[in-house]
């Protein structure tokens, strides 16, 4: 088990491992007699205790449910798979069995002995259920299903830390707003996504679709909620009272009609002085039935924004009623919506926002008729990191954003739906002499000083350009003495160029690295190429696909987990020994 042995590697390595447990993790190591002497390998030589810590501490770098695939046995399970006396010191460390994952039929018996495990800690919940023409009987979960998995869930709501529920069908989502409307408070409740995704083709098609209005969640009473993720699904906002004290914001996908009217989301923010994060994508507060007023809402904490699929207009009017002058990291998909649309008035509102004068900073007048002045700098002066996955704007525009953001040290594009020849405006020069900036190609005066845009920049995501592309603007870089340190290059530009720069860098024996990665671009354009080879090749591929099919949904994925190393004594005296937990 490769990922098993580079966790335990990397964690013996850390010194914090060894340091006395905390009070918690004490109270939930087992006692257990010593096997050491029984044992070969140098690892059993471990205290319990210190053992049962290595394995929280495994837990915990586990990647979110959503981004494994389905029948992937848990870090847990794993390690309670090696041997007796790991299963014991695993079975008895409760907070390794806090995450409660439902996307497989078998996941709900799993369930039962997850909660067996652990009767006191708080919980984790992620719930996907699959789409109407995703469904097989006894494989993954759909209607039947819905509520079965709330009756194991609900008699422990007191115990909800965190809950993610996903549904990609009405009848499932009408299961949800019945439990959510009669599972009580959760007063330990800090975490809450409810997504409700389906294909809707369309903004158009979104907006047309007419539901039954919100019903109450939780008897009103979220007391401990701090990070609320609204994806698809919107509540009843006038009877919603924890929409307060706040940390992230998460609203997508929601029509004009349901979006939150504007006086709720002003005192939503008002009160979340510990707001960090916010995103906004086809959401936010509504337009009509109300006036929006003037008053400017500081919220300065405010660390992270993420705005997708939104209208300029809109977006500044929004952003002119904020005080959010401690952005750190910025996030824009933002195609247009129209054909000749750009987005050049926004960046223009983000480079030198304008603001009335005579006003203190983080007000303005109820009215704002106050004239507009100079703006100070731009909207978010101390920006550190830019992620650009869809901008329709022209080059100048762009340029001048990269100008006013010179400390900004990560820089994420995805080039193939910005405008083209937005990327080569990263191989400017900037000219600064006494007389202020002036562009590449002007005569430099006495004592000019030449730089380029980004001079801290540390790390680059890239997709979506040619190979050739990316190697001039490493050289570049180089040229004028800013090398870039760390490339994060798409798996679809790899090819013997980019290659031969890997070796480069590492002969060169500094700090420049490329690593892969495969972008959503990438499995776009892998899932297209498929559909065109199914199509051609569909009449033959019946047969061999249909096999395959049957055999996952009769199957049991927990005859997947690893078993060459379970001897039979394995079988404990409730039944739990055999490997099927996952």
């Amino acid at each position: 088990m490769p990922y098993l042995q580079e966790r335990f590697h990397d964690l013996l390595a850390d010194e914090s491992v060894y340091h006395d447990p905390p009070p918690e993790h004490r109270s939930a190591g087992p006692t257990i007699p010593d096997k050491s002497a029984l044992l070969t390998s140098p690892i059993h030589t471990l205290p319990v205790e210190l053992l049962s810590r290595v394995f929280v501490l495994g837990a915990k770098g586990k990647p979110y449910p959503d981004l494994t695939p389905i029948d992937t046995p848990t870090f847990e399970v794993l390690v309670s798979h090696v041997c007796h006396h790991w299963r014991d010191v695993a079975l008895r460390t409760q907070s390794l069995w806090t995450t409660l994952t439902f996307r497989l039929n078998c996941h709900m018996g799993r369930a039962h002995k997850y909660l067996a495990r652990n009767n006191r800690l708080l919980l984790d919940i992620f719930i996907d259920t699959c789409a109407e023409d995703e469904y097989r009987a006894g494989y993954n979960l759909f209607r039947d299903e819905f509520m079965p998995i709330f009756h194991i869930l609900i008699p422990h709501v007191d115990r909800w830390r965190s809950l993610t529920l996903k549904v990609r069908d009405r009848g499932c989502k009408l299961g949800a707003r019945n439990a959510l409307s009669t599972c009580g408070a959760a007063r330990n409740l800090e975490y809450l996504q409810l997504w409700h995704i389906e294909d809707w083709d369309s903004a158009e098609r979104l907006f047309t679709q007419i539901g039954p209005p919100p019903v109450v969640i939780f008897d009103r009473s979220l007391p401990s909620l701090k990070h609320l993720s609204l994806v698809g699904v919107n509540v009843p906002w006038l009877q919603s009272p924890f929409l307060e004290d706040l940390a992230s914001i998460d609203f997508a996908l929601h029509s004009e009609d349901v979006r939150v009217p504007y006086h709720v989301w002003a005192n939503m923010l008002a009160t979340s002085p510990n707001l960090e994060k916010m995103s906004l994508h086809y959401s936010g507060p509504k337009t009509s039935g109300e006036h929006w007023p003037e008053t400017v809402i500081s919220v300065p904490g405010l660390k992270e924004l993420s705005l997708t699929d939104l209208d300029p207009p809109y977006m500044c009017e929004v952003l002119r009623r904020l005080h959010i002058p401690n952005v750190a990291q910025l996030r824009l998909e933002l195609p247009a919506q129209e054909p000749d649309a750009d987005f050049d008035g926004f960046l223009a509102y983000l480079i030198a926002p304008p603001r009335s004068s005579g006003d203190d900073e983080g007000s303005t007048s109820d009215e704002g008729s106050a004239p507009k002045a100079e703006a100070d700098g731009p909207l978010f002066p101390h920006l550190r990191t830019l992620a650009v996955s869809a901008l329709e704007c022209s080059a100048q525009s762009f340029r001048r954003l990269l100008e006013v953001s010179p400390h900004l040290t990560q820089l994420e594009l995805g080039c193939k739906r910005l405008t083209e020849g937005l990327f080569q405006e990263l191989l400017h020069v900037i000219i600064e002499d006494a007389k202020g900036k002036q562009r590449e190609g002007a005569p430099p005066s006495c004592g000019a000083v030449q730089r380029v845009l980004l001079p801290d920049l540390h790390t680059v995501r890239i997709s979506g350009i040619t190979s050739a592309a990316l190697v001039q603007y490493i050289e570049f870089r180089r040229r004028h003495g800013c090398p870039v340190m760390r490339w994060h290059v798409s798996e679809r530009m790899r090819d013997s160029e980019l290659e031969r720069v890997v070796q480069e860098m590492e002969q060169r024996g500094e700090d420049e690295r490329i690593v892969w990665f495969i972008s959503e671009e990438d499995e776009e354009d892998e899932e297209d190429e498929e559909d065109e080879t199914d199509g051609e090749g569909e009449e033959g591929s019946e047969g061999v696909h249909g096999g395959s099919d049957d055999a996952q949904a009769s199957g049991d994925p927990e005859d997947d987990e690893p078993q060459d190393d379970e001897p039979e004594e394995y079988s404990d005296e409730d039944g739990e020994g055999s490997p099927d937990d996952e």
